[in-house]
């Protein structure tokens, strides 16, 4: 894997953890769950990997 093609891959997870914990604040300011956080790791895991092996 290229260096450009990590750095890249990097920048889109970075951003998608910031976008999914700024929605996560937005809509259960009381209390998050941990399983919720768990889910979005998993999505986002399962995403950049299918990015990656493109």
């Amino acid at each position: 894997m290229s260096t450009k093609k990590f750095l890249i891959t990097l920048f889109a997870v970075i951003f998608g953890f910031a976008i999914v914990f700024s929605l996560v604040k937005v809509f259960k300011p009381s209390k998050v769950e941990l399983s919720n956080y768990e889910e979005y790791a998993e999505y986002i895991n399962a995403f950049t990997s299918g990015y990656i092996s493109r």
